[in-house]
């Protein structure tokens, strides 16, 4: 969208005039335009959180999956906590990546980003 139009006329007057804008422009399917990095990001960051959970009740509490024991709560939270921290470590270079392909678009024609900072930076 933002290709097709000069950066200093767009004036988006919030999230439902964007979306009109899009769907106009691009079709309805515009608005999963870019999708995959956001789905192996969640996938991923959830992937981590599931299993982390459960290995930390293990090393933790010695809480085995299936044994019919139930954690206190402070004992789940504890392992919750800790399991939240590796996703975000998991999914740092998928952020990088978004952010470094957003950028090099807005700033620059897609068909420059890897000649101006090479395949490795984009």
């Amino acid at each position: 969208m933002l290709e097709m139009c000069d950066r200093d006329l767009i004036h988006l007057q919030g999230p439902v005039h964007a979306a009109g804008l899009i769907v106009k422009e691009e079709g309805i399917l515009g608005l999963w335009s870019g999708a995959a990095p956001t789905v192996m990001r969640n996938g991923t960051n959830q992937m981590c959180l599931f299993w982390a959970k459960n290995n930390f009740d293990r090393l933790f509490f010695s809480k085995e999956e299936g044994d019919g024991r139930t954690l206190q709560p402070w004992q789940s939270m504890t392992s919750g906590f800790s399991a939240a921290c590796l996703g975000p470590v998991a999914t740092g270079p998928f952020d990088v990546i978004k952010v470094r392909a957003c950028h090099l678009l807005l700033v620059s024609p897609p068909e420059n980003c890897a000649r101006e900072s090479g395949t490795i930076g984009v």
